[in-house]
């Protein structure tokens, strides 16, 4: 057992930003994109829900590689790194996609799919464009996140693509509700935190009042100012973000059909 959990946490060189992983990386997900709007009109409903499923699958099953390899490096399984628990910003498709796949259209069906082409895409392109710190030694979680992030963006411009989200403004306010139900979860988690009493960073989409955010800018509001000023920023500027996104999204479909 020892021996295979040494295997799957193989280390490599720490790959860089728009370095020649990176640069791939963002290669293959634009040319994913890029056959989504090519082929859009032979993109039938049952080939977008399968791959709603297969990609959500693939994401369960990165994410439980990943809690694996933090639990073998960081305590040999005897301390859980609560800092990794699954409930970031990014991890929120993890929990929507293959479910999203599965559903027959209906309300539901909106509010999941109208979140993974907006607050997902969002969150997907700023990892993919400006990734920060998510590259580590671990072979394996750089593959597992550059999946995770590129196919947050694939898989809205395959929505979009095949006009799954309705362009409509009430669509992105379904999105917005699907966030903000996150966000009072993710609230709810960090709040709780303290009375577990263990020593360990956990921020649960980086809104925890007990720790400094890692997002830029945010976290210098958070250092300065009350926690409601950041809190609000937080909210509005993600919320503000993804409306420009849906504003593009309508306004290309809108040019589409006069062009047609």
């Amino acid at each position: 057992m020892k021996g295979f959990l040494d295997f799957i946490t193989f280390n490599t060189e720490m790959p860089k930003a728009y370095g020649t992983y990176h640069l791939i990386c963002l290669f293959v997900v634009i040319a994913l994109c890029a056959l989504c709007i090519i082929f859009r009109k032979k993109l039938s409903d049952k080939f977008v829900n399968k791959s709603l499923v297969i990609v959500g699958a693939l994401y369960i099953a990165l994410e439980v590689y990943k809690q694996i390899v933090f639990c073998w490096n960081y305590g040999q399984f005897t301390s859980y790194p609560w800092f990794a628990f699954p409930f970031a910003f990014c991890s929120s498709p993890i929990y929507l996609t293959m479910l999203a796949g599965l559903l027959k259209k209906g309300k539901l069906y909106e509010y999941l799919v109208s979140y993974l082409a907006t607050y997902a895409l969002f969150a997907g392109l700023c990892v993919m464009f400006i990734p920060g710190d998510v590259f580590c030694y671990w072979g394996g979680i750089n593959f597992q996140t550059m999946f995770l992030h590129g196919m947050m963006v694939v898989v809205a411009f395959l929505l979009f693509a095949t006009k799954k989200v309705p362009t409509k403004w009430s669509a992105y306010l379904k999105a917005s509700i699907v966030f903000v139900i996150f966000l009072a979860i993710a609230m709810a988690l960090n709040l709780a935190w303290p009375l577990l009493k263990i020593d360990q960073t956990f921020n649960m989409f980086q809104l925890s009042p007990y720790y400094t955010t890692t997002y830029p800018v945010l976290n210098t509001i958070q250092a300065n100012y009350p926690y409601v000023v950041f809190l609000l920023a937080f909210v509005v500027g993600f919320v503000a973000a993804v409306s420009i996104i849906f504003a593009l999204y309508k306004l290309v479909i809108k040019l589409s059909s006069k062009k047609a």
